[in-house]
């Protein structure tokens, strides 16, 4: 059978200009569903390094991340260069994150169309957008957004390039490309070596020059990873539960995403203990996500399609997992968290995206995918309250603290967790490296080394008592610390002692502020 040349027709033209148009409306879709919301929740502990980093002159950022989170260095020395032109609000530091999903979701649809189909990549795209992994990482002044868009087009190289693109320095490309990746997360490292199973799997001929490209790039990167190894402190959250790593794995890694876990204060009880509405969502949204992909396995097995899009979407999501659990449970559990591992997301929307494929009609593809919207929904919501980021309330705190105080206040921070050892680590400065223009003109007593030259991002400071000569040189002083908080009643006393008495108080779910003016003598 001979085939004629094809010739262009007003038809196919307008199927092609259809399918260019196609990945920038998924884009436009995976943007919007991060954005919106975006600017509800507070900022938390991460997002605070994140504007504390870019805050600084470069030369500052160096010695920072010489000291610590040198692992985030190239993130920070991006969104130095952002928030220079676009400003420190909540907004402004999440708006890369959202763009970042807009970019990710128009590679996965890309990336279902080479593999499976227009009908592949509509629904994966779609699943991918809505997964409350991805919708977090959208509202997240951090890195895992444009890691997990970097992993995907990175992903779209390597199979041009597999499929036979000879154009000059496409490998050069890669090794680039990987270098990029890892520099934004070293963890990211993992979805360069599932490449490797996949090169081995399925186009073994290309193994020795994705091995060369990929050393290409390690070498490349290795200074960083060097540096980052040592600061490996920096790392995780330690938690010794296996039940914890457990569910980490099974439902937060892709269908919760970083939901609020504690709204308590003083660090309360999980909020796994009682059942609430956006936790038994996701637990349901879970076991459906998971069936979806044991069917896709399943079915994929039959055909050469399927079999294609097993070869590139499993091994992003198993070689990753695989690796850090394993090394989690062998050496420690602080190697892992669930979202170091956000950009193995699009493999999982790749394998539901196929499952549906494989539905005999159309209703029911659709009733799946309006199944899996209405069990995003509820933890959707939740992640876009002002409270949504593990009960964090900063953000309502420096506003009480900006709408009262006046330049030349005293400020104390008082430490995040119990402690009789000063100087101390980890206070809650954080609210003003979140919300810094609140606390412009006011005189922080206790810093005594700031954060660019210690192993902490909220520097080293003395203990209230030590402050008091500089307390008695002002007329208003404001405490902020956790609710909770141990020492309250006796640094109360001691602020009374000083000649000040309380004028104003606000508690949220994890911060009290505190205003104190100092006693008229009538």
């Amino acid at each position: 059978m001979s085939l004629a040349p094809v010739t262009s027709t007003p038809e196919s033209s307008s199927v092609e200009r259809g399918s260019r148009r196609a990945p920038w409306a998924a884009g436009a879709l995976g943007a919007l569903v991060a954005f919106a919301g975006s600017w509800i929740p507070s900022l938390w502990t991460d997002e605070a390094a994140t504007s504390y980093a870019a805050s600084l002159s470069m030369t500052e950022l160096r010695e920072l991340t010489g000291n610590l989170d040198a692992v985030h260095g190239v993130w920070y020395a991006f969104m130095h260069g952002w928030v220079e032109v676009f400003g420190q609000s909540a907004l402004a530091l999440r708006m890369p994150s959202v763009l970042a999903v807009g970019v990710a979701t128009a590679g996965v649809y890309v990336l279902g169309r080479l593999l499976g189909g227009a009908r592949h990549a509509v629904f994966a795209a779609v699943i991918f957008a809505l997964m409350p992994r991805v919708t977090w990482m959208g509202i997240e002044a951090r890195s895992s957004a444009l890691v997990t868009a970097v992993a995907v087009w990175l992903t779209v190289l390597l199979l041009t390039l597999l499929r036979g693109d000879r154009r000059r320095g496409l490998w050069a490309a890669y090794a680039l490309g990987a270098a990029v990746l890892v520099a934004l997360n070293v963890y990211a490292a993992l979805a360069v070596l599932a490449h490797g199973v996949t090169v081995a799997l399925i186009a073994r001929p290309h193994l020795l020059r994705w091995l060369a490209a990929s050393a290409s790039g390690a070498l490349l990167v290795s200074p960083l990873v060097w540096a980052a190894g040592g600061q490996g402190g920096q790392l995780g959250t330690p938690d010794d539960s296996l039940l914890t790593l457990g569910r980490q794995v099974v439902v937060n890694q892709y269908w919760l995403g970083e939901t609020p876990t504690s709204l308590t204060g003083a660090g309360g009880g999980s909020a796994w203990e009682p059942a609430q509405w956006w936790m038994v969502s996701s637990v349901v949204l879970a076991t459906v996500g998971w069936v979806l992909v044991v069917v896709a396995v399943r079915r994929g097995l039959r055909s050469p399609v399927g079999r294609q899009v097993l070869a590139w979407s499993l091994p992003a999501v198993v070689v990753p997992t695989t690796v850090l659990v394993s090394l989690a449970v062998a050496m420690s559990p602080s190697l892992y968290n669930s979202r170091y591992l956000a950009f193995s997301a699009p493999g999982v929307a790749l394998l539901i995206g196929w499952a549906l494929t494989t539905f005999d009609t159309r209703g029911r593809q659709w009733t799946a995918v309006a199944l899996v919207v209405a069990l995003t929904v509820p933890v959707y919501v939740s992640q876009r309250t002002p409270h949504a980021k593990s009960g964090a309330d900063w953000e309502q705190a420096a506003s009480f603290v900006e709408a009262r105080r006046q330049d030349g206040d005293a400020v104390y921070f008082a430490p995040r967790d119990p402690t009789r050892s000063w100087p101390v680590a980890r206070t809650m400065r954080f609210v003003a490296m979140a919300y810094p223009e609140a606390f412009d003109g006011l005189r922080d007593l206790t810093l005594r080394t700031p954060p660019t030259d210690t192993d902490d991002l909220t520097g080293l400071s003395a203990s209230l008592a030590e402050s008091q000569v500089r307390a008695e040189a002002g007329s208003r002083l404001w405490l902020i610390r956790r609710v909770g908080y141990p020492d309250a009643d006796a640094e109360r006393r001691l602020v009374e002692g000083w000649g000040f008495r309380e004028a104003s108080r606000r508690e949220g779910p994890q911060t009290v502020v505190v205003e104190y003016e100092r006693a008229t003598v009538e």
